[in-house]
């Protein structure tokens, strides 16, 4: 109901007035979240603003010395509300004492929206964004509320100009050029009222596609992800009272379940962003359909992986400094990634495992890229990487290594097919939804395309069934509480 008053009476204001509900929506929205954390958010938003306005004023040593004071500062929330306990952790292992802080409670999105204000700091230090934006418009672009739980991370440049009615997409290469052609005139700037009230007028296309993405969204979330994470929690509870079999359709159910909980949430927010009029960048491309790991980390989670390798992997030199020293560049990326999912040693183990993948990958390309893509040869490199990135689920899931030495002893030593015909007898529900999910998954790209344009060139009546039908479904799947997101403790 919340929502639906806020879309109501969106387009009854004018820009500016526009801007001022969506950030304090954004920040109501936070607030409810979080409760009294909110205030690091908006203390952000204004510090970041403010520094880097200074920053943009100033030349020379002074300009690069304001970029790394923002940069640290913005980071400081970051480093003490979610690794303060892995630093104590750290000293207590060192000095063998007992020190200790209790529970810490980390802002839901705190990555996210960190990463988001370092990304314009960049950005405009670097010159790639150079339009002055009032203090208004950036607390609206960093609290923009569809953005605040897990991204996707959007970039300033990309922001600015779907809201202002131009075109950019997010960068895709490894390096980042600025056009020229995307700057504007921010709104401390302009002096007369926009003719417009409100956002620009939303092409029904992008209406529609935000409506369906909503669908897709809830669906993902509240009738495959939550349903199929009940039996998942069991394997991963006690993986010891199940067999073999049951531990691997564990594995393959936590695959499936991380993807439509994560994808779902993006959905839901590039959804919500369009019905405003705002198209955000695609944050997965089908991820489980790489033949590689490499291509996995292009697929997957693509604004964090960007990211990465914009304010990451580039400024440590990329692949300009040699062999050796790009594989060790490839290898810190993937691992301070497995890092920012979480501050245990299980974070840290995968993100070392992928990065691992990355730079063996990357070593053998030359030769691997003389087997041709044939039907004979993609079935195989397809199966060796989502093998690799099962075991890899493992250790991003489970609380410790002893459980995922259970998990894994099980299935090697307690494998049976025999238990297939029972399973699927007494999960039946489950095996649909998991089965449903993946060959979903596996259809093209294009695919996906049409059914979108099926929907938007649909009657209203159409959308308006169809809109129901999901709603009443996710009702009559969802559990009695629904889960939190997975990324959103990130």
């Amino acid at each position: 109901m919340l929502f639906l008053i806020f879309f109501v009476l969106i387009r009854r204001a004018t820009k500016k007035g526009m801007m001022l509900y969506v950030t304090a929506f954004s920040l109501l929205f936070y607030y409810l979240s979080n409760g009294l954390l909110m205030v690091v958010l908006p203390a952000v938003a204004l510090f970041t603003w403010w520094s880097t306005r200074r920053m943009s004023d100033a030349e020379g040593t002074a300009r690069k010395g304001l970029l790394w004071f923002t940069v640290i500062v913005d980071l400081l929330p970051l480093l003490v509300f979610k690794y303060t306990g892995m630093a104590v952790d750290i000293w207590n292992a060192i000095l063998h004492s007992n020190f200790s802080f209790g529970t810490i409670t980390v802002p839901a999105g705190l990555s996210f929206f960190t990463f988001q204000a370092i990304s314009y700091v960049v950005d405009v230090y670097k010159g790639k964004f150079t339009d002055r934006v009032s203090l208004l418009e950036f607390f609206f672009y960093l609290t923009f509320f569809p953005l605040l739980v897990a991204g996707p991370i959007t970039r300033a440049e990309v922001f600015f100009s779907h809201f202002r009615g131009e075109i950019a997409e997010e960068p895709e290469e490894e390096t980042v050029v600025y056009d020229a052609s995307m700057e504007g005139e921010s709104a401390a700037d302009d002096e007369e009222e926009p003719t417009h009230r409100g956002l620009p007028p939303v092409d029904p296309k992008l209406l529609y596609t935000g409506l369906w993405l909503i669908m897709l969204g809830l669906v993902k979330k509240l009738v495959i992800a939550d349903y199929i994470a009940q039996f998942n929690n069991m394997v991963f509870d006690d993986p010891t009272a199940l067999s073999g079999f049951e531990n691997l359709m564990g594995c393959i159910g936590f695959s499936v379940q991380i993807y439509c909980d994560f994808s779902g949430l993006s959905d839901l927010a590039i959804g919500m962003a369009a019905l405003l009029g705002i198209k955000l960048p695609d944050n997965f491309n089908l991820p489980y359909q790489s033949l590689n790991i490499t291509e996995f980390w292009r697929r997957w989670h693509m604004s964090l992986s960007f990211w990465f390798r914009d304010y990451v992997y580039i400024p440590l030199g990329g692949n300009r400094k040699g062999k050796i020293r790009t594989y060790v560049n490839n290898f810190v990326t993937i691992f301070l990634s497995g890092i920012w999912h979480g501050s245990t040693p299980m974070f840290a183990i995968w993100g070392a495992i992928h990065g691992a993948g990355l730079v063996i990958h990357k070593a053998n390309k030359r030769w691997l890229d003389k087997i041709p893509d044939n039907w004979l040869t993609k079935p195989v490199t397809w199966l060796v990487t989502y093998c690799f990135l099962l075991v890899t689920w493992v250790f991003f899931r489970a609380g410790s290594l002893e459980t995922c030495w259970q998990i894994f002893g099980k299935i090697f030593t307690d494998m049976d097919l025999a238990y297939l015909v029972p399973f699927v007898t007494m999960r039946g529900p489950w095996t649909l939804a998991v089965v449903g999910a993946m060959l979903v998954h596996a259809t093209r790209r294009e695919t996906h395309h049409r059914f979108i344009d099926w929907y938007v060139d649909s009657p209203l009546v159409v959308k308006v069934v169809m809109f129901a039908m999901v709603i009443q479904l996710c009702i009559q799947m969802s559990t009695s509480t629904v889960a939190p997101f997975l990324y959103e403790q990130f």
